[in-house]
């Protein structure tokens, strides 16, 4: 379920903000919808990339790692790159959000041993990923919020 919830919430995140992120680094709108476009290809390739490959790891906690390494990478070098060299993250975010969903439910998949007891557990895993993503994004969303109002204002 944090997996899930880890993959929707960088999703949702990323889909909301990176365009205006760029546009804040002086990027044009045209230009910043393109690397939406860009990490949501690199989003869908991943993806098959990891369907495909997934088979030759018996222990899942390898790629599992991998994915998140690639998703706190990208976020790293969003933060410290800015709007320069934009291909960077694009190319890690869509690695590790794109890989992280599907790897979330094959991961909840290896542990059942039925199809009623994949259906449930599968519905828990998203269920409650989607509140955890929910959360990620008002957590973010006050993060930016905030220290703006602090500093404008003070805590009180």
């Amino acid at each position: 379920m944090v997996f899930f919830g880890i993959g929707t919430g960088a999703y949702t995140l990323v889909l909301a903000w990176l365009p205006p992120f760029y546009m804040q680094h002086g990027w044009t709108p045209q230009h910043s919808g393109y690397v939406l476009g860009a990490l949501t290809l690199t989003e869908v390739v991943a993806g098959f990339i990891l369907s495909g490959l997934i088979h030759r790891f018996r222990d899942r906690r390898f790629p599992l790692l991998l994915v998140l390494i690639s998703l706190l990478l990208g976020l790293i070098s969003l933060m410290w790159l800015g709007g320069a060299l934009a291909w960077l993250p694009t190319v890690l975010l869509g690695l590790g959000i794109g890989a992280l969903f599907p790897l979330s439910l094959i991961v909840t998949l290896d542990h059942t041993h039925s199809p009623e007891e994949a259906a449930g557990m599968l519905s828990f895993v998203q269920g409650g990923g989607y509140l955890l993503a929910a959360l990620d994004a008002a957590v973010t969303a006050l993060s930016a919020i905030v220290p703006t109002h602090w500093i404008a204002h003070g805590p009180s």
